[in-house]
């Protein structure tokens, strides 16, 4: 128990801090937003190449690892599904809402945690896992929204568009690739991209507390609620069932369970904005998530080490 929270109050008070300094302005809103540009596109890419080049990936229990996030995902987003159809329907804005934050994590948050855990093996885990999470979230996302949503069109192009540019999985896929093909970086270069993806963390810390809106928890108790139960409750209890089942333990078990157990990610806003979801709602849902966390996590990472996975 100490362990954990010992690992995790590092990250709580950067996101405090974030949120403390944006409150007290002392930066602009403009500032702000391109501190998280800097995170996104930047620094977390970077961290995610180093952690992938770091160490060969030689047997790692990858298929094991990706086959429960995969079908953990799957099921809750059948579930989400399945709740709008035949439980309590929502509005078609509200739906996607809930369905982003059921479904989506913070990677920052995630590899933050990981990496204060276990160090560049968790670090590595948590790369793999990011790269399958992220594009499977991505594409189901996509697909909600082109059913829920009347305005917005499916297109395998769009699509398509949005994995070749998401900067996260850039990263990863540059990161596999060096590792796979046993190739060797200049030190320089090496080193350039070890130090700036050790700016990751802090940066991307302060950028989601900043993100928070107090204002929007006097909003969508119920949506926030269901969302938040799937997130932190529903998710990590599929995962070690099917972990039981697939024979995956020891370190990818425990990254599989801290990955699913994360709160949404601030990148669900801007796709809801931009995409006629109801974006307010989401708002409410990240910060709802990221405050619940600071309660959740202590007890999900307290299970983790009491009954080792």
């Amino acid at each position: 128990m100490q362990t954990s929270i010992n690992a995790l109050l590092p990250i709580i008070l950067l996101i405090l801090l974030g949120y403390g300094l944006h409150r007290a302005r002392c930066f602009t809103d403009e500032l702000w937003f391109g501190i998280e540009k800097l995170a996104y596109y930047v620094l977390t890419p970077a961290l995610l190449i180093h952690a992938l080049t770091a160490n060969p990936l030689g047997n790692l229990p990858w298929k094991g690892l990706l086959l429960t996030l995969h079908i953990t995902i799957l099921s809750c987003a059948l579930l989400m599904i399945l709740w709008q159809r035949w439980g309590r329907p929502l509005d078609a804005g509200s739906f996607t809402s809930l369905f982003q934050g059921g479904l989506r994590f913070n990677p920052f948050i995630a590899l933050a945690l990981a990496n204060a855990l276990w160090g560049e093996e968790g670090l590595l885990y948590g790369a793999l896992a990011s790269v399958a999470m992220i594009i499977l979230i991505n594409i189901l996302c996509v697909i909600i929204f082109a059913v829920a949503v009347p305005r917005v069109k499916l297109s395998t192009t769009n699509l398509l568009y949005q994995l070749a540019t998401n900067p996260l999985i850039i990263g990863c896929v540059i990161g596999l690739s060096l590792n796979l093909f046993a190739i060797r970086l200049p030190d320089a270069l090496q080193q350039t991209i070890t130090l700036t993806g050790r700016a990751a963390f802090p940066i991307a810390l302060l950028a989601v507390g900043a993100a928070l809106e107090m204002r929007r928890l006097t909003m969508d108790w119920e949506l926030m609620f269901t969302a938040s139960l799937v997130q932190f409750i529903v998710k990590p209890l599929i995962a070690i069932l099917l972990m039981s089942l697939i024979g995956l333990t020891d370190l990818p078990a425990m990254i599989a369970v801290l990955f699913l157990a994360v709160p949404t990610a601030p990148s669900s806003y801007i796709l809801s904005r931009q995409l006629d979801g109801n974006y307010q709602a989401m708002a409410a849902i990240i910060t709802f998530q990221t405050l619940i966390a600071f309660i959740t996590l202590p007890v999900t990472l307290s299970l983790i080490d009491m009954y080792p996975l």
